[in-house]
């Protein structure tokens, strides 16, 4: 019973945190969901005499199991979704070896619901026809992740805040939901950042200014498909504007330029352009799959969560 009030209390408050930023509201929505038993038996026993209501423990276990199986089962994507952006949001960017240990089993039972189609803009190769989703394995033998492995494993988000979604100032598109239009990959300044595909220099800011700080803008895909690289240290010498760019190549350092409180990170961003409109897509689950800058496309290297406390 525990587990169950425990694990709708989790659900409840990361499907909400899409509209919620304040950890206040997510508290108490999260509350309110494991507490609904509770309200429900108080409810029952105004219309039911004592003798013919449910002992509580049952009662209890039988509407929170409901309400996940509803949730997970009826709603398996979005909430699977939810789970791998705002699972761990109670965790903040504590990084020991609990919450290591937590926020795995979050992740699991994330990547167990979510289904995460490629989006065909991504997924198709240069010419051919769109694929059907979601896209097979051999389409993204053409991309790779933006930063080498750290100990033999890809860098990821390390926590809610640097995730897709997350609550940002100001204000974003409305498919960024709180705010945050990309992810953010932790690391030490200096570390190497390649471009994800083949393609073509759209911007190069090589002045510090701005939230933004020193970054790199490529287009893919005949246009149809634009990666964005900020806060770098440095950039390649030889990059210009029109100029291109193939899969792995290297166009610059992990940096801080740009930011006031955080340690050193990628900001990585993605979008597509679909019926003349640009639109921003999670990358998150394309990381997970796209190859390791100087490895074959099979690679499969573990990954490892960045301790991020970016704000960006």
């Amino acid at each position: 019973m525990t587990t169950a009030t425990c694990a709708v209390f989790l659900v409840v408050s990361a499907v909400g945190g899409e509209w919620l930023g304040r950890w206040q509201g997510r508290l108490l929505l999260g509350a309110t969901g494991a507490a609904a038993p509770w309200l429900l038996r108080a409810a029952v026993r105004r219309r039911v005499s004592g003798a013919g209501v449910l002992p509580l423990r049952w009662l209890l276990l039988a509407a929170q199991t409901g309400a996940l199986v509803v949730l997970c089962l009826g709603f398996g994507d979005s909430t699977g979704r939810a789970l791998r952006r705002r699972g761990d949001w109670f965790l903040g960017k504590r990084d020991g070896a609990a919450a290591a240990a937590l926020r795995g089993v979050i992740l699991v039972a994330a990547r167990a619901l979510e289904r995460f189609d490629t989006p065909d803009e991504i997924a198709l190769s240069r010419g051919a026809p769109p694929p059907p989703s979601p896209a097979p394995a051999g389409a993204r033998a053409s991309w790779c992740h933006p930063l080498p492995a750290v100990a033999g494993r890809r860098v990821m988000p390390g926590n809610a805040s640097a995730r897709f979604g997350a609550p940002r100032p100001g204000a974003r598109p409305a498919e960024c939901e709180l705010g945050h239009c990309g992810v953010d990959l932790a690391g030490p300044r200096g570390v190497p950042v390649h471009a994800v595909a083949d393609g073509v220099v759209v911007r190069v800011q090589r002045r510090d200014r701005g939230i933004s700080g020193r970054f790199v803008i490529v287009d893919h895909r005949a246009g149809r498909v634009r990666s964005k690289y900020i806060h770098l240290h440095e950039l390649s010498a030889d990059l210009r504007a029109g100029g291109r760019v193939r899969a792995g190549q290297r166009i610059g350092t992990l940096g801080r330029s740009g930011i006031k409180r955080s340690r050193p990170h990628l900001h990585f961003a993605l979008r597509v352009r679909r019926a003349g409109r640009w639109r921003y897509v999670d990358p998150e689950p394309l990381l997970w799959v796209w190859s390791l800058p100087g490895r074959r496309p099979s690679s499969t290297a573990p990954a490892v969560a960045a301790r991020s406390t970016a704000v960006e």
